[in-house]
C-alpha cells in the first residue's frame, strides 16, 4: 500500500461525471490504495443527512459495494492510529492555532493520523486540509 484515499476521492466517482484525471490515476494505482474507517464514517454521515430518497438508497448501496471491494485494505482507527492522531493534532494545533480546528478538521486529522501510522500518502483534492502529511492531488487543474 502506498496511498490512502480521502473521502472526496471516493465520492467523486459517484458523481454523474467523475473527474477524468482522477479516473486515470486510480486505474493505474488502485492495487496500491487503501481506505480508512473514517472515510466510511464520513460517507455515512453525508448519506444520513439526506432525506429518505432514491439517491440515499443508491448511495448506501455504493458504500456497501465499496466496503466489499476494499475489504482487505480498510484501515482501522486503533491504538497506533490514536497515538499518531494525538501527535498530529498537537502539531497542527501548535502551528495553526485554535481557529484552524473544526469538526471537518477532526475527521481529516484522523485520516492524516492513519496515513502517518501506516506511512501512506493521502490522495485528496483538499491537500490544504492535511498539513504535515504527504499528499497527492490527482484531480488535475
Amino acid at each position: 500500500m502506498l496511498w490512502l484515499l480521502d473521502t472526496n476521492v471516493v465520492s467523486d466517482f459517484w458523481k454523474p461525471r467523475p473527474n477524468p484525471g482522477l479516473e486515470a490515476w486510480l486505474q493505474e494505482n488502485q492495487d496500491d490504495c487503501a481506505l480508512s474507517e473514517i472515510t466510511f464514517a464520513e460517507l455515512h454521515y453525508g448519506v444520513h443527512r439526506l432525506a429518505f430518497s432514491k439517491r440515499r438508497s443508491e448511495l448506501l448501496r455504493h458504500i456497501s459495494f465499496l466496503r466489499e471491494d476494499y475489504r482487505e485494505v480498510i484501515l482501522p482507527f486503533g491504538p497506533a492510529e490514536a497515538e499518531a492522531w494525538g501527535e498530529y493534532a498537537a502539531e497542527v494545533f501548535a502551528s495553526r492555532g485554535k481557529q484552524f480546528w473544526t469538526s471537518r478538521t477532526t475527521r481529516d486529522s484522523a485520516i492524516a493520523a492513519i496515513a502517518r501510522a501506516w506511512s501512506l500518502t493521502v490522495v485528496t483534492r483538499d491537500f490544504g486540509h492535511f498539513p504535515f502529511v504527504e499528499t497527492l492531488n490527482p484531480f488535475g487543474s
